[in-house]
Protein backbone atom coordinates (compact mmCIF):
# COMPACT_ATOMS: atom_id res chain seq x y z
CA UNK A 1 0.00 0.00 0.00
CA UNK A 2 1.34 3.40 -0.96
CA UNK A 3 1.22 6.31 1.48
CA UNK A 4 0.36 9.61 -0.18
CA UNK A 5 0.19 11.67 3.04
CA UNK A 6 3.65 13.13 2.59
CA UNK A 7 4.29 15.24 -0.52
CA UNK A 8 7.94 14.14 -0.56
CA UNK A 9 6.88 10.49 -0.73
CA UNK A 10 4.26 11.27 -3.39
CA UNK A 11 6.88 12.67 -5.74
CA UNK A 12 8.82 9.40 -5.48
CA UNK A 13 5.92 7.16 -6.55
CA UNK A 14 6.44 5.47 -9.89
CA UNK A 15 3.06 6.19 -11.48
CA UNK A 16 3.43 3.46 -14.08
CA UNK A 17 3.85 0.89 -11.29
CA UNK A 18 0.93 2.45 -9.43
CA UNK A 19 -1.37 2.25 -12.46
CA UNK A 20 -0.22 -1.29 -13.23
CA UNK A 21 -1.07 -2.30 -9.65
CA UNK A 22 -4.56 -0.80 -9.97
CA UNK A 23 -5.14 -2.56 -13.28
CA UNK A 24 -3.85 -5.92 -12.04
CA UNK A 25 -5.43 -5.92 -8.59
CA UNK A 26 -8.75 -4.05 -8.76
CA UNK A 27 -11.67 -6.39 -8.19
CA UNK A 28 -14.57 -3.94 -8.10
CA UNK A 29 -13.35 -1.72 -10.92
CA UNK A 30 -13.87 -3.37 -14.28
CA UNK A 31 -11.31 -1.99 -16.71
CA UNK A 32 -11.14 -2.40 -20.47
CA UNK A 33 -8.34 -0.87 -22.51
CA UNK A 34 -9.46 0.06 -26.01
CA UNK A 35 -7.75 1.46 -29.06
CA UNK A 36 -9.12 4.57 -30.81
CA UNK A 37 -11.45 2.40 -32.92
CA UNK A 38 -12.97 0.68 -29.87
CA UNK A 39 -11.18 -2.66 -30.16
CA UNK A 40 -10.35 -4.31 -26.84
CA UNK A 41 -6.60 -4.39 -26.18
CA UNK A 42 -6.67 -5.66 -22.60
CA UNK A 43 -8.97 -6.23 -19.64
CA UNK A 44 -8.38 -6.56 -15.93
CA UNK A 45 -9.28 -9.42 -13.61
CA UNK A 46 -12.15 -7.37 -12.16
CA UNK A 47 -13.79 -7.34 -15.59
CA UNK A 48 -13.18 -11.06 -16.08
CA UNK A 49 -14.62 -11.93 -12.67
CA UNK A 50 -17.67 -9.69 -13.08
CA UNK A 51 -18.59 -10.43 -16.70
CA UNK A 52 -17.29 -13.98 -17.16
CA UNK A 53 -15.32 -13.35 -20.35
CA UNK A 54 -11.75 -14.50 -20.80
CA UNK A 55 -9.15 -12.54 -22.70
CA UNK A 56 -9.49 -15.07 -25.54
CA UNK A 57 -13.19 -14.14 -25.76
CA UNK A 58 -12.64 -10.41 -26.17
CA UNK A 59 -9.13 -9.31 -27.10
CA UNK A 60 -9.16 -7.79 -30.57
CA UNK A 61 -12.97 -7.64 -30.63
CA UNK A 62 -14.93 -4.39 -30.71
CA UNK A 63 -16.31 -3.33 -27.32
CA UNK A 64 -19.79 -2.98 -28.80
CA UNK A 65 -20.01 -6.79 -28.50
CA UNK A 66 -20.85 -6.15 -24.84
CA UNK A 67 -23.89 -3.93 -25.49
CA UNK A 68 -27.58 -4.83 -25.62
CA UNK A 69 -29.45 -4.99 -28.92
CA UNK A 70 -31.34 -1.81 -27.97
CA UNK A 71 -28.12 0.10 -27.31
CA UNK A 72 -26.61 -1.17 -30.54
CA UNK A 73 -29.69 -0.05 -32.47
CA UNK A 74 -29.37 3.37 -30.81
CA UNK A 75 -25.67 3.54 -31.76
CA UNK A 76 -24.74 4.01 -28.09
CA UNK A 77 -21.24 2.44 -28.26
CA UNK A 78 -20.19 4.67 -31.16
CA UNK A 79 -21.62 7.79 -29.51
CA UNK A 80 -19.75 7.07 -26.28
CA UNK A 81 -16.50 6.42 -28.14
CA UNK A 82 -16.87 9.63 -30.17
CA UNK A 83 -17.57 11.67 -27.03
CA UNK A 84 -14.50 10.26 -25.26
CA UNK A 85 -12.33 10.94 -28.29
CA UNK A 86 -13.57 14.52 -28.68
CA UNK A 87 -13.65 15.59 -25.02
CA UNK A 88 -11.27 13.14 -23.33
CA UNK A 89 -14.07 11.75 -21.16
CA UNK A 90 -17.43 9.99 -21.44
CA UNK A 91 -19.74 8.77 -18.68
CA UNK A 92 -22.23 6.00 -19.20
CA UNK A 93 -25.06 4.26 -17.40
CA UNK A 94 -26.25 1.23 -19.29
CA UNK A 95 -26.36 -2.53 -19.41
CA UNK A 96 -23.46 -4.66 -20.58
CA UNK A 97 -23.97 -8.29 -21.47
CA UNK A 98 -22.40 -10.97 -19.25
CA UNK A 99 -20.91 -13.95 -21.07
CA UNK A 100 -23.95 -15.97 -19.95
CA UNK A 101 -26.20 -13.58 -21.91
CA UNK A 102 -27.68 -11.72 -18.94
CA UNK A 103 -27.47 -7.93 -18.84
CA UNK A 104 -25.66 -6.28 -15.92
CA UNK A 105 -26.29 -2.62 -15.05
CA UNK A 106 -23.10 -0.56 -15.21
CA UNK A 107 -22.05 2.93 -14.35
CA UNK A 108 -18.75 3.74 -15.91
CA UNK A 109 -16.51 6.26 -17.47
CA UNK A 110 -14.21 6.33 -20.43
CA UNK A 111 -11.04 8.37 -20.37
CA UNK A 112 -8.46 8.96 -23.03
CA UNK A 113 -4.87 8.10 -22.18
CA UNK A 114 -2.21 9.05 -24.68
CA UNK A 115 1.21 7.46 -24.80
CA UNK A 116 4.13 9.84 -24.37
Amino acid sequence: MMDFTNKTQESKVDMSSFMEAIFDNARVACILLLDREGNILNMNNGFTETFGYTKDDLLGRHFSKLYTVEDLEGNRPQRELEQALSTGFAEDNNYLIHKNGHPLWCHGESIIVKNQ
